[in-house]
């Protein structure tokens, strides 16, 4: 593992060796990255940490039990790194737990090398991979499954506004309410206020039902 600082080093931990080889493979043909070191379990990923240095991992989660993964235990040991989940998973609840360990990225392995590329490159620069364009490529990815579970209107309400499609545009590709005011020139508080009321033109619950309605309906 030489050093070689023009590169970010990446460290795989896939439990199955023909796939962690092709993920090494093809993360090694992007420029911007090293693959420095690869790991079968979390228990091999904490042993490299102990002689090496990296600047990402990408795991698996484990799906079996997300709290004894690879990103359970680097916060249990206090390993400040950023990491991606990358899995071939599309149940819902994995992104969330992904995020609740404290993931900086997740990616489907269906997914772009370009999206990989993207999701890596904001985890480490953190820049909020969860609320970016790729969070929308994701989310989409996984829409079948947020509209099954919380049910949102397969139908567009009649009464939802121009105004009102334009923040749904907005909010599905991953915006905050600042950021959403910032591109309508309104106040985030005007931003809030128009989701509340639409929040009960759709009879959705919460704002991941909404981004589930507007990535179904406008993207």
């Amino acid at each position: 593992m030489e050093q070689n600082q023009a590169k970010l080093r990446l460290l795989i931990v896939e439990p199955e060796f023909l796939v962690r080889k092709g993920i090494s493979s093809i993360l090694d043909s992007i420029p911007e990255f090293r693959v420095a070191g690869e790991a079968a379990t979390a228990k091999e990923a904490l042993e490299l940490f102990k002689k090496y240095e990296f600047d990402c991992v990408l795991t698996e989660l484990w799906q079996e039990n997300p709290d004894k993964s690879l990103l359970a235990k680097l916060r249990e040991h206090n390993i400040n790194v950023p990491v991606v989940v990358l899995t071939a998973s599309r149940a819902v609840q994995s992104l969330f737990d992904a995020m609740r360990l404290g993931a900086q990225g997740y990616l489907l392995k269906t997914l772009s090398p370009e999206v990989w590329k993207q999701v890596i490159l904001s985890a480490v620069n953190k820049d909020r991979p969860f609320a970016t364009k790729v969070a929308c490529d994701i989310l989409r990815e996984l829409a079948p499954q947020l509209e099954e579970r919380d049910k949102a209107p397969e139908e567009e309400v009649a009464s939802v506004t121009a105004r009102e499609k334009e923040i749904l545009i907005l909010l599905a590709q991953g915006l905050s309410n600042k950021e959403i005011g910032d591109k309508l020139g309104i106040s985030p508080n005007t931003v809030k206020n128009h989701l509340q009321r639409l929040q009960n033109k759709l009879g959705v619950e919460n704002r991941t039902q909404m981004m589930s309605y507007a990535i179904k309906k406008y993207l």
